[in-house]
């Protein structure tokens, strides 16, 4: 029973050191990648904006929008890479940090967010990477993807408002941090 209460002690020990290696972000809302000495390193922070885009057939789309095509950090998109996040204590980071893949045109790169059909809501699905989260200390999570990311674009948005077609005509500036898996 004793070597059993050792064991149980020594895990937490590890595990407890583990997590208060990785340092917090200095500002709140900031996502950042831990490099493999769990040093803090940038993502690319990107303005992003919300678009509505009409036809003359009635269709309409809101896109959340980042200019250029590509991000100039480059990760490799492995579940062992890890980033943090430091947000309000107290609040669930499932609900408020998400990532997700862009959608690459010539121009940029998007994300749609919602959309209608003569005058009628079509369902987005917006598609997340679904992520794990691990408390570091009050408020500051470490963060990893739960499958190996494909190649492309991808973005950390952190509290993204709800926007619905009736509030796109107003633009809607967000900062997103962005980074690519692949050449």
């Amino acid at each position: 029973m004793k070597k059993l209460s050792l064991l149980i002690a020594f895990g937490a020990i590890v595990f407890n050191s583990y997590a208060q290696n990785i340092p917090a972000p200095e500002f709140k809302n900031k996502v950042m990648f831990v490099d493999k000495s769990n040093a803090l390193a940038d993502l690319d922070k990107t303005d992003l904006s919300s678009v509505l885009h009409t036809n003359m057939g009635g269709h309409s789309e809101v896109n959340i929008v980042a200019n250029g095509k590509t991000s100039a950090t480059v990760h490799a998109g492995s579940t062992s890479e890890t980033y943090v996040v430091k947000i309000e204590p107290g609040i669930d980071p499932e609900t408020v940090v998400e990532l997700f893949k862009f959608e690459q045109t010539k121009k940029n790169r998007q994300i749609l967010v919602a959309e209608m059909s003569m005058g009628k809501d079509k369902t987005v699905e917006l598609t997340k990477v679904k992520l794990t989260f691990k408390k570091v200390s009050d408020g500051v999570y470490a963060v990893s993807c739960k499958d190996q990311l494909e190649n492309g674009e991808y973005c950390f948005l952190v509290n993204r408002p709800n926007i619905s077609i009736m509030g796109a005509s107003s633009t809607t500036a967000l900062i997103g941090y962005c980074f690519r898996v692949g050449a």
